[in-house]
């Protein structure tokens, strides 16, 4: 909603008071006045994240935000950290993949999982801290699949981070797996990295 967002920024204290197109800061405690929203969005050079580094760049502009984009290749962008855009959190905005799941991967953004000196790999980069989450997700890994404890926690899980929004998912790429008439037992799974995942399953019309 645009419209909703236009009116929480000037509500938060930025708006654009010189007509140039960009918020300013005005009242913000911590920034100083007049500071211009401005940001940086790293992403890879692979066209369709560029495409959409844009796209974004193009409605956050519409709102007041300047955006610029930088193309960096994904091993500066992916490297460890403290040096790493991504896992050194050296980032206003960053893109990325990461995997998928049948259940929510909530572990992801515990607060034990924040990159920190000696365990850079760590997938929280975000940052995100929440008490209420935290013991939301971990209720939801203590107990089996199907259970009361189960979904109640994974359905709070979802409900912070919606509220919260730690990253914005964008979209799920499209997985297309071909095969000949013959070959039966094929089960493409999002989750999975390769179509052969279940090969012990495959097999051949006589």
């Amino acid at each position: 909603d645009p419209v909703a967002g236009q009116t929480l920024l000037a509500t938060a204290g930025w708006y654009d008071e010189d007509g140039d197109g960009v918020r300013e800061a005005h009242a913000i405690p911590g920034i100083l006045d007049g500071t211009p929203f401005q940001v940086t969005y790293h992403t890879t050079g692979d066209p369709l994240r560029v495409q959409t580094a844009q796209f974004i760049q193009t409605h956050l502009a519409a709102c007041g935000i300047q955006v610029g984009v930088e193309v960096m290749p994904p091993e500066t962008i992916f490297a460890p950290g403290p040096e790493g855009v991504l896992f050194g959190r050296r980032f206003d905005l960053t893109q990325f993949s990461w995997r998928a799941a049948f259940d929510p991967l909530c572990d992801l953004f515990l607060s034990s999982q924040i990159p920190s000196e000696g365990h850079w790999d760590r997938p929280n980069v975000a940052g995100f801290l929440d008490d209420e989450y935290d013991a939301a997700c971990l209720s939801a890994l203590e107990v089996l699949p199907g259970s009361e404890g189960y979904t109640a926690g994974y359905t709070e899980v979802q409900r912070i981070f919606s509220e919260r929004l730690p990253v914005l998912p964008l979209f799920q790429r499209p997985k297309v797996t071909l095969a000949r008439t013959p070959v039966i037992g094929l089960a493409p799974d999002p989750t999975q990295v390769s179509e052969l995942w279940n090969v012990e399953q495959l097999d051949l019309w006589p």
